[in-house]
């Protein structure tokens, strides 16, 4: 893939700053690691776009980030982004979205907040990033379907067996482009 690539950020892939990607020790010289891609540009330095295990040490410098950060602390920049997120889809005229892939405690902060009328837009949540023995014990309590007002459905589970087109880490019988 090259830096040209247009490329939609999923699961599989993500957009990060310099000071991400410095944060997690990735430079021009970094390798790619098995099973993913830094992808670079003309010069061979690292564009930001992560793809598949690449991304993982920059979630690893993202979570000791917030170990320094108090649970309120952690709770207001999710209230945060939360906000800001529904104000600038809201903007775009959107009015809905699917979130594929959301732990219980978000669930939480997403129910608490649909309870009080204060979740901005209407969600259909996928619980994702569970072990298979919390989802087995937890699930049947989080099945949620039109809370808060229609804010909220809580009905699918997200599990990747495989990668995705956007990224180009999807296992295809020949290569393809776009």
């Amino acid at each position: 893939m090259s830096a040209a690539t247009p490329i939609l950020p999923s699961g599989h892939g993500a957009l990060v700053s310099a000071a991400a990607l410095a944060a997690a020790g990735i430079a021009a010289g970094t390798p790619d690691p098995a099973g993913g891609q830094i992808v670079r540009d003309a010069a061979g330095a690292p564009t930001g776009w992560l793809v598949d295990t690449a991304m993982d040490p920059v979630q690893a410098a993202f979570e000791r980030s917030r170990e320094a950060l108090s649970p309120a602390e952690r709770r207001e920049i999710l209230l945060t982004q939360v906000r800001l997120a529904g104000q600038e889809a809201i903007s775009k005229g959107i009015t809905t979205l699917h979130d594929a892939g959301t732990d219980f405690a978000t669930i939480d902060l997403f129910r608490e907040l649909a309870a009080a009328g204060q979740l901005p837009l209407r969600l259909y949540v996928m619980v994702g990033n569970e072990s298979n023995e919390r989802l087995a014990r937890e699930l049947p309590r989080y099945r949620t379907i039109g809370f808060g007002g229609n804010f909220l459905t809580v009905r699918s589970i997200k599990r990747m067996a495989d990668g995705a087109l956007g990224s180009h880490s999807a296992q295809m019988l020949a290569p393809y482009t776009a």
